[in-house]
Parts: structure tokens; sequence; C-alpha cells
């Protein structure tokens, strides 16, 4: 079976969206958002894709059938994914700047993000002493030496660490039962909510 753009977009689809088992899968009707035919059409290109092994049927969701993606279906678009990847890579590739202007505000911003200079001298095969004096615009590298250090800094991968927020503790039942007990009496609901906007 040869796919059309449409099957190839509903295989992407149940992917992206992790649809890849019985319990995981996807009604008609999101799929019809993505097809943007009928529910007879959509139906038809759901069926012929189980026909040929791409999609299984999934647990009914209430009266709805629903799909998944199989692994045939799985390789098709790890596959188009792949040769997407390569040929943005390659048009990444070429357009790297090799001025030593751009190669110097990369650096500078490499740097700013917590790379040592000279780790970064180590791992281009650039000298030590040369790269300071680029980074600060004394020297210019040699074209060779730039796309070597161009070439470095864009494959760079500087990870940037998530802060954890301590989470709110939150009251036991021993707590709110103590809470309740130590409130002032007389005070209704509305009367405590004024008393604690005001007391902000």
């Amino acid at each position: 079976m040869e796919l059309t753009r449409s099957d190839c977009d509903i295989l992407s689809f149940l992917k992206k969206n992790d649809y890849t088992n019985q319990l995981r899968s996807a009604t008609l009707q999101e799929i019809m958002k993505i097809t943007n035919n009928s529910r007879p059409t959509t139906y038809r290109k759901m069926m012929n894709l189980k026909k040929y092994g791409y999609v299984e049927k999934g647990c009914k969701s209430v009266n709805a059938d629903t799909f998944y993606l199989c692994g045939k279906g799985n390789k098709i678009v790890e596959k188009s994914e792949s040769s997407t990847s390569n040929l943005v890579n390659r048009e990444y590739i070429a357009n790297i700047s090799y001025d030593n202007d751009s190669v110097r505000a990369k650096l500078a911003d490499i740097i700013a993000r917590g790379l040592m200079l000279k780790s970064i001298a180590v791992n281009a095969g650039l000298s030590e002493s040369e790269l300071p004096r680029f980074k600060n615009g004394v020297d210019s590298l040699k074209d060779s030496d730039v796309r070597l250090l161009a070439e470095y800094l864009n494959a760079v991968v500087i990870p940037q660490w998530n802060t954890v927020m301590p989470e709110k503790k939150l009251m036991t039942m021993r707590e709110r039962i103590l809470a309740s007990k130590n409130k002032p009496k007389g005070l209704s609901a509305l009367e405590e909510l004024k008393a604690k906007r005001i007391s902000k």
C-alpha cells in the first residue's frame, strides 16, 4: 500500500500524542480533526491503515472506535522523522556564519552560560593563548580556526537546570482539627473571612 500525505499525517498524529497501545488510543473524532474529512472517509482510511498493519483498533470509548499506532506504522513515522531531521541539520550547518564577529558573540554567549574558555580551546583544538585574545577582540583567528570554533560552538549544548520550588506543606487532619478548636468562638464564617482580609 502506498501511503498518502493524509495517511502520514494520521500516523504522525498518533505517534506525537503517544497513541501507541490499546488503552491509549485516539477516537475517530480526534483523527477527523487532523484529516479534515468526513466521518465515513476517515473511518475508511483507518480501516485501510488497519488492513495493512499500520494501526490497530483500541478499546472503545463509549461507543466510538479508537485506533493506535502499531510497529509498522511506528517505523514509517520514525523513518520520515529521521530524514526530516537530517535535512534540517544539513540546512543548519549550511547557515552557520563563520565571520569573526558572529563567532565571537557566540563564544561570549557560551562562556556566559558557564562553559570555561580553556575547555572550549581544548575541545575545539585551538591554542589556549589565542582564544582569550580573540574573545576580547584583540586578535582575529585564521579562517580555518574560526570554522573549527564555530562548528564546535554550534554543537555545544549546555543543559538548563530547573529550580525546584519547595512545595507548600498541606495541613494534616490533626492540624486542621487543632486549628478549628483554636479559632475564636462566636464568629460566623463571613466574619472570619472579613477578619482574614483585614489582617492581610
